[in-house]
């Protein structure tokens, strides 16, 4: 977790997968909390998996204005796949 002049950031690394996906819903309660009304954005460059629970968490987070950035083609297809359950979300920026 990083404070930045113009937001939190949250960086990831491996999996958004099993007992992480809980791990990662506290990390965004405690960086929302510290953020304090400023953006929160989670860096993906290094996440290369993330399951079924995982995905619906990182598009509950999307949801709720936390920007996603750095995304693999793989989680773009995951997170903006319209065969999913939750309703399509606006667009992830991808890793460059």
């Amino acid at each position: 977790m990083q404070k930045t002049s113009d937001a939190v950031v949250l960086k990831l690394e491996g999996s958004v997968k099993g007992p992480w996906v809980e791990e990662l819903q506290k990390a965004w309660l405690t960086s929302a909390e510290m953020a304090a009304g400023e953006p929160l954005n989670i860096d993906l460059r290094a996440v290369s998996f993330a399951d079924e629970r995982g995905r619906d968490l990182l598009l509950r987070l999307r949801r709720e204005g936390v920007s996603l950035s750095g995304c693999s083609s793989f989680l773009l297809h995951i997170l903006d796949d319209g065969n999913t359950k939750s309703e399509r979300p606006q667009k992830v920026r991808s890793a460059k």
